[in-house]
C-alpha cells in the first residue's frame, strides 16, 4: 500500500481566470481535439474558463504545446513501437509542453491535468515546480 508523504512547495505556478493552452504550430486535427478535451477537463477541476490559442506569446498563465511530429494528421492511434515520450517544463513563469508524436503530447497533458492542485485556505489552483 503506497505511503502517505506530505510534501511542501515553496515555488508554484498558479492557474487563473487567463489561463491557456496553446500551440507553436497549427494543431492537426487530433491535436486541435486532445487540446479541447484537456481544456474541458481542466475546466471541471479547477472551474476555470480554459482558452486555447494558436501562436500565443509565451506568458505566466499558458501552457505552450510542441508536437514535433512531421505526420501528425494520421496520427489518432498510438502503434507498437511508437515514441510516448514527452517533456513537461512547469516554473513560475509558465510551462511548456513537448513531445515527438501526437500519443506522447498527449501523456504530457494528462501529466500536467494530475499535477494541478487546489490550496485549501485560499482556493486558487496551482501547480507545484
Amino acid at each position: 500500500m503506497p505511503k502517505f508523504v506530505q510534501v511542501e512547495h515553496s515555488k508554484c505556478l498558479f492557474l487563473s481566470n487567463d489561463f491557456s493552452i496553446t500551440s507553436n504550430q497549427k494543431p492537426s486535427k487530433y491535436l486541435e481535439l486532445a487540446f479541447n478535451r484537456y481544456s474541458k477537463y481542466i475546466s471541471s477541476l479547477t472551474g476555470l474558463s480554459i482558452k486555447v490559442h494558436q501562436n500565443l506569446p509565451p506568458s505566466k498563465n499558458t501552457l505552450t504545446i510542441d508536437c514535433s511530429s512531421s505526420n501528425s494528421d494520421e496520427d489518432n492511434y498510438p502503434t507498437l513501437g511508437e515514441d510516448e515520450s514527452y517533456i513537461l517544463n512547469i516554473t513560475e513563469t509558465g510551462s511548456y509542453l513537448s513531445g515527438p508524436t501526437l500519443t506522447g503530447v498527449i501523456r504530457g497533458l494528462s501529466t500536467f491535468v494530475q499535477l494541478i492542485e487546489k490550496d485549501t485556505s485560499s482556493h486558487k489552483n496551482y501547480i507545484p515546480c
